[in-house]
């Protein structure tokens, strides 16, 4: 678990290198999973305003079930978003401009980069909300970039083709639905 923290917070801060520690590691598949489920978690709490809501009366909340299957629903859109933006960078990046990674380290590379979408929990707060849910979004955008950058072996402007397509479509439009 402290591994997970440490991977996601070193992608966070655009540390190349842990990005390449991931695509070679065939176990990280699991902390990059746990990073997007983290995530999903967060997105589950900001949309139920539950860091907003502390002090209402549980009355006022909704029901726990409700609020349970908003936040399970949330990582599993979050999930199929990551699995969705993976494909796509991958196809982009390795069919058309021709990268030379596989699928799998694309996917773990880019599962830990989402970490700064924690910030998406805030996204209720009154003030702060919409930059930190702006914030989360661009900021994992980037750290796609530097995935896509250093498991394609692309130049910088090839990485960004790749992710920003694969982005808009895993992370804003099932976001959507």
């Amino acid at each position: 678990m402290r591994n997970m923290f440490s991977r996601a917070m070193r992608a966070a801060l655009l540390n190349r290198g842990v990005y390449r520690d991931v695509a070679e590691d065939p176990t990280a598949i699991l902390h990059a999973m746990g990073t997007v489920s983290l995530v999903g978690i967060a997105i589950g709490l900001g949309m139920d305003g539950a860091l907003v809501d502390i002090g209402k009366p549980a009355a006022e909340l909704g029901s726990i079930v409700d609020r349970l299957v908003g936040t399970w629903m949330a990582i599993m859109i979050t999930l199929v978003g990551w699995i969705v933006w993976a494909a796509v960078a991958f196809a982009t990046g390795t069919w058309f401009l021709r990268g030379h990674a596989k699928f799998r380290p694309i996917l773990r590379a880019l599962g830990v980069g989402y970490g700064p979408g924690v910030l998406v929990a805030l996204a209720p707060l009154p003030g702060l909300g919409s930059i930190a849910l702006a914030t989360g979004h661009l900021w994992i955008l980037v750290t796609g970039v530097v995935a896509v950058h250093e498991t394609e072996a692309l130049d910088w402007f090839g990485a960004s083709l790749a992710t920003v397509l694969g982005w808009f479509l895993g992370f804003i439009l099932i976001r959507g639905i």
